[in-house]
């Protein structure tokens, strides 16, 4: 081929930095797929409106990074946090229920273990990993409410990776520590 003009020369994809193209394809995504649709018949099983809290900073069976924007951002809250709630684009507290947590488990699934173009989420620009905005995508961010269960206070964290949220939200279901939230979020205000 080279004699003949059709390529110049003949290179290892390591020379290139291309070793990604000689690895398997992980099994990760076999199981991950896997852990996404049994949470997902999990939670049809659950009352649609029940109002339910998930444990915050999770790491198994889902861990950080299987789904693909998922930095791990939930990780850096205590143990004793929980989500109880999200703020809508109109800026009203919804609780978080087994229907919302349905349709995420399933869009993860057609989107292949992501959330994209996602609606009742806002987008937020987000560098590539090497810092720059050059290569800069939109990913999908959402507004928690959460519940320190030590003291009771109630917090909004705001711009949280919806990834690293879905991240826990499994964890929650497949490992059973989602539990039934009784906090009355129709006594917060309009928060954004």
């Amino acid at each position: 081929m080279i004699e003949l003009g059709l390529i110049d020369e003949v290179k290892y994809a390591e020379e290139l930095g291309l070793e990604h193209l000689l690895r398997e394809p992980p099994q990760l995504m076999v199981s991950l797929m896997g852990n996404i649709r049994r949470a997902r018949a999990a939670v049809t099983q659950l009352p649609e409106n029940l109002q339910v809290a998930v444990p915050l900073g999770t790491n198994h069976p889902v861990s950080i990074g299987q789904l693909r924007n998922d930095d791990g951002g939930t990780t850096r809250f205590v143990s004793n946090l929980e989500a109880v709630g999200t703020v809508n684009p109109q800026g009203e507290a919804e609780p978080i229920t087994p229907k919302d947590e349905g349709g995420m488990f399933a869009q993860e699934e057609r989107d292949g273990g992501t959330l994209r173009n996602v609606d009742n989420l806002h987008q937020t620009l987000v560098a590539d990993a090497s810092g720059s905005f050059f290569q800069a995508q939109s990913v999908p961010v959402l507004d928690l409410i959460v519940h320190e269960k030590s003291t009771g206070a109630i917090y909004l964290v705001p711009n949280i990776l919806a990834d690293a949220f879905c991240r826990d939200a499994l964890n929650a279901v497949l490992t059973g520590t989602q539990h039934r939230n009784n906090i009355d979020l129709r006594r917060l205000r309009r928060l954004r």
